[in-house]
């Protein structure tokens, strides 16, 4: 005669008051709590990343019209046709981000940064800043789920670039000065890549200073500032007043410092270099001015 121990669960020992006696209704009470709480968790994962998703899609588009509202600016100069460049300027800075995003944008002129703003503006010769307005649809992977929430978010934004009076350091290359070739003509009748003898500093002096911001340059060789451009980290671009026929002050150039000492120290003419930030005019009047982003 075989005596037969008691059985067990498979997986352990039986524990006294376990679920054995629990009713059927607390069992499944558990069990949709425990799906609620997984929807919970998965709700949040995905409002995560559909909220980082946007996050994203902005800084992008925010980047590209900051980059839109300063190559508009640079254009600005007092005239009708300065606006119709920067107009140009700005719609294409604008043209890649349209096609991936949907994207609607609106580019607008004014004298001063807080406005009134004005999508056409040839008759203001003061317009110094630009506004561009960009409005993108972001898509949305997770949150649609959830009923009458759209698959898609609208994501705006705004950039504000002008004109604004040249600082400080600005006006130590500034300090530089080259006599103009023909100071009636656009450009002063620099040419592209011209060299062009300083008049102020003395020679010792310029290529003392011209010397200091080679050596704290990236970019020591380039000899054009189209190769420059591409490389450099601005420490060559030079703001030099242009001097007239008798003289005085008419404007302001850009130069790029050239990778050699130049005889009676040289410069080279970089024209309307975007590094340095600085117009002959601008559209405000003479003086210098440098091109940034105010909002």
């Amino acid at each position: 005669m075989s005596v037969s121990s008691p059985r067990r669960k498979a997986c352990g020992p039986a524990v006294p008051g376990g679920d054995a006696g629990q009713p059927a209704g607390e069992r499944g009470s558990g069990l949709l709590l425990c799906l609620f709480a997984m929807g919970v968790v998965v709700l949040m994962l995905g409002t995560a990343i559909d909220a980082g998703h946007l996050l994203i899609v902005r800084d992008r588009i925010q980047a590209v019209a900051d980059e839109a509202a300063l190559a508009a600016a640079r254009e600005l100069d007092g005239t009708p046709a300065g606006i119709l460049r920067a107009r140009r300027r700005a719609r294409g800075a604008l043209a890649g981000l349209g096609q991936a995003l949907g994207t609607r944008a609106e580019v607008s002129f004014a004298e001063s940064a807080g406005g009134p703003w004005a999508a056409s503006a040839v008759e203001k010769p003061r317009v110094r800043f630009v506004r561009v307005q960009v409005e993108a649809q972001a898509k949305l992977f997770f949150l649609p789920v959830i009923p009458e929430i759209p698959d898609k978010q609208a994501v705006a934004v705004r950039s504000v670039a002008g004109q604004t009076p040249a600082g400080a350091g600005a006006e130590v290359d500034a300090g530089f000065r080259v006599r103009a070739p023909e100071p009636g003509r656009a450009g002063f009748g620099f040419l592209a890549d011209g060299v062009y003898q300083c008049d102020e500093p003395s020679t010792e002096e310029c290529v003392r200073r011209l010397e200091r911001r080679l050596l704290s340059d990236t970019d020591p060789l380039s000899r054009s500032y189209a190769a420059y451009a591409e490389r450099g980290n601005g420490e060559r671009v030079i703001v030099a007043a242009v001097l007239g026929e008798d003289g005085d002050r008419v404007g302001y150039a850009t130069f790029l410092v050239p990778p050699a000492p130049i005889e009676g120290c040289g410069l080279i003419y970089a024209g309307s270099a975007p590094l340095a930030g600085a117009h002959r005019n601008g559209a405000g009047g003479p003086g210098l001015y440098e091109v940034r982003l105010v909002r």
